[in-house]
């Protein structure tokens, strides 16, 4: 199912984001396209740090009338469990059952971080704790 997804709606804290036209032009293209089961969420800017990616999230599933989820608001993911090139696009599925699109990397190294998160040894890994405490 295709979410409207409506850029105009990307306004933020301190301003409105600008996305470039590259970036418009990847989000609506991957908007339109199926990777095997529902969108969660599509993210701009994406960078992968401690088994998450955090990035700016478009067309997420759970926005709501309150703002939750907005497009354009940054988000943390849980820990990706595989990482996949479909349809010209990174797709990342999270530990919570989540599916990510990533429309663009972060400039400053963040396609750098999916290789890195490639080189790490599965058999060292471990879960971010559900409760610290």
């Amino acid at each position: 199912m295709e979410r409207w997804l409506d850029l105009r709606s990307a306004v933020l804290e301190g301003g409105i984001l600008k996305i470039s036209s590259y970036s418009r032009k990847r989000l609506y293209q991957a908007t339109g396209l199926w990777f095997g089961r529902p969108v969660t969420g599509y993210l701009l800017g994406a960078r992968i740090a401690a088994r998450s990616a955090f990035g700016r999230v478009f067309a997420h599933e759970k926005a709501d009338r309150f703002g939750r989820f907005a497009n354009g608001h940054r988000i943390i993911t849980s820990d990706i469990l595989r990482a996949e090139k479909l349809n010209d696009f990174w797709v990342l599925r999270t530990k919570s059952g989540s599916l990510y699109v990533v429309v663009t990397f972060d400039a400053a190294g963040g396609r750098r971080s999916l290789d890195a998160f490639f080189s790490l040894d599965p058999a060292v890994l471990q879960f971010t704790p559900a409760r610290l405490h």
